[in-house]
């Protein structure tokens, strides 16, 4: 006498049955699965352009201060006057005569422009005669021209605050030079003054 095989095959039909997946999304799924991948898109997007202009403004800034340093240091090892015209509307800093000089120091680099330098058309600078106890003014467009001088001995006379503006950064850069000594700062405006103590 023989036993009737187990008709297995039907339990293995209701068991991948149960295990077989969706076709696929529903129209609802895929809008809603789209408009997330577009929001995070725009987010890192956005994100990543801050950085940017974050970047360029603090690279502008970082330039200007290394070539009035330069300046400085010219002005020692010739052992001359020299002078700097500032001219916020152009974004151009350049060496000039001063006094009974002919001619402005010899320079290998005798202009600085911040827009070539921070690689950007948009970027505005400020520039004041003031001390570092002075409120910064607000930059929000190219202002300014003024004389900065360097002595002989790399000091220098004049007070003044250069401030750097880019839309979409966080805050404004700053360049405090401090007579009498000549000094040269570097921070951010914070709280209306140029606050050197923060990373620039």
């Amino acid at each position: 006498m023989s036993w009737p095989k187990p008709q297995q095959h039907l339990c293995h039909q209701r068991l991948a049955g149960a295990l077989e997946p969706d076709s696929g999304f529903s129209l609802t799924e895929l809008v809603v699965i789209v408009a997330l991948i577009s929001l995070l898109t725009g987010l890192a997007l956005g994100s990543q352009s801050k950085r940017v202009q974050n970047e360029r403004l603090k690279t502008g800034t970082q330039s200007l201060a290394a070539w009035l340093d330069g300046v400085r240091v010219l002005a020692i090892q010739r052992s001359e006057t020299c002078a700097i015209r500032v001219s916020a509307a152009d974004r151009t800093l350049s060496l000039q005569p001063y006094g009974i000089q002919t001619s402005a120091c010899p320079s290998e680099r005798p202009s600085f422009d911040l827009q070539q330098a921070s690689e950007s058309t948009n970027i505005i600078l400020c520039a004041a005669a003031q001390g570092p106890a002075a409120a910064a003014p607000i930059c929000n467009a190219s202002t300014g021209s003024l004389q900065i001088l360097f002595t002989p001995k790399g000091t220098s006379p004049t007070n003044a605050l250069l401030q750097t503006h880019l839309n979409g950064t966080d805050q404004n850069r700053c360049i405090q030079l401090v007579a009498p000594l000549g000094l040269l700062r570097i921070g951010k405006v914070i709280g209306g003054s140029c606050n050197w103590n923060t990373a620039s």
